[in-house]
């Protein structure tokens, strides 16, 4: 991405936000949620001055688990809540349902059965409509057997 992003003049703008949210994912994974907020940070302050809502969606979202790795629920709720706001204005089912999830699983722990079952039974509507959109089964067949899609 940083090979593109100094190559690619015209949409520069686009691998950052992204760059830095794959950053982001990449220090939660490696434990560091101090650097992981950096980018994520970076991510949603790029792609709400360029006005992209799923980027800046997307980095909610991130922002939400990181809240969540530091014991802030109120923080995570938050950061999802906005998320799913931007992409009801603003659908992309792609990432739509991975909010989603996340929020069922933050209900979940704060014992709200309730919302837990409706924020993932949204999530599995939109799951089941994208693959009802994919044409070939075995494409079908992997999306819906991959790990993410099984754990909703």
């Amino acid at each position: 991405a940083q090979k593109i992003f100094s190559e690619d003049i015209w949409f520069r703008w686009r691998y950052n936000i992204r760059l830095q949210a794959v950053l982001a994912e990449y220090w939660i994974a490696k434990g560091n949620p101090e650097l992981a907020q950096k980018h994520a940070e970076a991510s949603e302050k790029l792609a709400r001055s360029h006005q992209s809502k799923k980027h800046r969606a997307w980095a909610l979202k991130i922002l939400g688990e990181i809240a969540l790795l530091k014991d802030n629920v109120s923080n995570s709720q938050k950061y999802y809540d906005e998320a799913l706001s931007i992409l009801t204005i603003n659908p992309c089912p792609t990432i739509t349902w991975k909010v989603l999830k996340a929020r069922a699983d933050l209900a979940k722990k704060l014992g709200d059965e309730t919302g837990s079952d409706d924020f993932r039974g949204r999530a599995r509507t939109i799951v089941n409509n994208l693959a009802d959109s994919v044409t070939e089964d075995k494409i079908r067949t992997i999306f819906l057997k991959s790990r993410t899609v099984e754990s909703i």
